[in-house]
């Protein structure tokens, strides 16, 4: 999750969803680029999570670094979700499950989402 991303609503509407047929956990992973910037970006984590209601178990993590080379340190998933920007990196959405050594949805909101109840 990117504390400015555009589709942390369509994101954490389907994780909802997954979590309930799967009965599973959700993990919130975000990256802060500085050290600096890790407390802010799990605080925001944590108002999103407020916010949209998620349940009690799930888990905060914020790696240290550039996404492309700390994303194979989060957490081991069933399938992680990635937000999309407005120009599409078809490279990086062929590499990532490989790299990552999982699943990957990717989405892109419409804007017409709400996770917030």
């Amino acid at each position: 999750m990117r504390d400015k991303s555009p589709n942390w609503h369509l994101a954490v509407l389907i994780s909802l969803q997954l979590q309930l047929n799967w009965e599973g956990k959700i993990n919130l992973v975000t990256v802060a680029e500085k050290k600096e910037d890790k407390k802010r970006m799990h605080r925001f984590l944590e108002r999103l999570s407020d916010q949209s209601r998620l349940p009690s178990l799930t888990e905060f993590h914020v790696l240290t670094g550039k996404f492309t080379d700390v994303v194979h340190a989060s957490p081991r998933a069933d399938i992680n979700i990635f937000g999309l920007g407005d120009e599409l990196n078809f490279e990086m959405m062929r590499e990532m499950p490989e790299q990552i050594n999982s699943s990957c949805l990717f989405v892109r909101d419409s804007g017409k989402e709400s996770a917030l109840v």
